[in-house]
């Protein structure tokens, strides 16, 4: 009777321990995932932070708004994802009459760091009165200006 109940004893601590590696393994997999996850979020905000426009300059030709927007930062952005607003309001892709690339540093096609966007939009401004300009980049990067007709 006494072998037997050790034995029962040493089979139930056995399970035990067999169960408790597999939670603390299976928690171990959730917690690398978890910590993987996070820096994946970190990475993102420091693109983000490595990211950078400047609107250097804003003319007002004609009919036309011409921005000026410098890429100042670390990442290279797709001209076509970029939005631009004169006094508050989006300005539709439809309005666009011509945009290029000054200064460009490795290859056409891509808006890279160093590089300024020129872009023309057709709106009409026929007052002296201050506008604003905003240009919104693919990932979020933003600069404004204020502007006249001169």
């Amino acid at each position: 009777m006494g072998l037997s109940t050790l034995y029962m004893n040493i089979v139930l601590i056995v399970i035990f321990l067999t169960a408790l590696y597999g939670i603390s393994k299976a928690y171990n997999t959730y917690m690398i995932e978890n910590v993987i996850e996070s820096k994946k979020q970190v990475m993102k905000s420091m693109e983000k932070l490595d990211s950078s426009v400047d609107l250097t300059s804003v003319e007002v030709v004609a009919n036309d708004v011409i921005f000026y927007v410098l890429n100042d930062g670390k990442q290279t952005f797709a001209v076509n994802c970029t939005d631009f607003y004169i006094d508050r309001q989006y300005q539709n892709p439809a309005n666009y009459k011509e945009f290029s690339l000054l200064n460009v540093s490795y290859g056409p096609g891509a808006w890279d760091p160093g590089e300024t966007l020129k872009m023309r939009i057709q709106y009409d401004i026929d007052d002296e009165d201050p506008h604003e300009a905003k240009v919104i980049a693919c990932n979020g990067a933003t600069d404004s200006k204020i502007f006249y007709n001169a």
